[in-house]
Formats: C-alpha cells, structure tokens, sequence
C-alpha cells in the first residue's frame, strides 16, 4: 500500500482493532476516538465518552482532573509516557501517551490501559 493509499479510516480501523481501551484526545483534552473496548468497558460508568466531549467529563473528580493535567504537562516538557495511575477494577496502570508529528510537536494523546 502506497503512503498516498492510506486514510484516516484506516488509522481508526487500527485503533478500533487493538485489544486494549485507547481514548485518543487532542491538546485541547477534547476526546477524538474511543475505540471498541473503551466504549464498552466505560459505557455504563462513563457516558460522556464520545467523540468531542472533554476528557474530564469522563474524569468526574478534581483529584483526576489534576492527575491528568500533570501528565499532560509532562508530556508537553518532552515526555511521551506517563503513568496517569492502576485501575481501580483491574489493578493495572493506565499511561498518558504524547501523540507527535515528525518534529515532535505535540499533536495530543492518548490514554492506555494495560
């Protein structure tokens, strides 16, 4: 497949097939994608996680908000993974990923749940 062939729609087929929830946002914490298992795995406890709301209506307390917040500073100083905090029903650490373009400017991020 040729750099021209490849769409946006391919990119979100990618990260609707990875096996894991990813919430991919944008630098102005606006949500752009939930694939498949976050929907699913969120949806009774987190409804505000859809395409374009902010990612702290999905956060429902400061103390969250504030945790996010940190990370995203981080990942604005040069990180590209932080550790956000382990999950509550799985025990297992959640990141903030930075997204980059080739210069390395920040583009967003995006959370993952291990």
């Amino acid at each position: 497949m040729g750099k021209n062939n490849i769409n946006i729609e391919f990119f979100r087929g990618i990260i609707e097939s990875i096996p894991a929830e990813i919430v991919i946002i944008d630098n102005n914490h606006k949500i752009l994608l939930a694939n498949k298992f976050a929907r699913e795995k969120y949806s009774n406890s987190s409804p505000q996680l859809r395409e374009g709301n902010s990612i702290f209506a999905c956060h429902k307390n400061e103390k969250s908000h504030q945790i996010i917040q940190n990370a995203y500073d981080e990942i604005k100083k040069g990180k590209d993974r932080v550790y956000i905090y382990n999950s509550d029903e799985t025990g297992k650490p959640a990141y903030l990923i930075a997204v980059r373009d080739s210069e390395r400017n920040i583009l967003g991020y995006y959370e993952w749940f291990e």
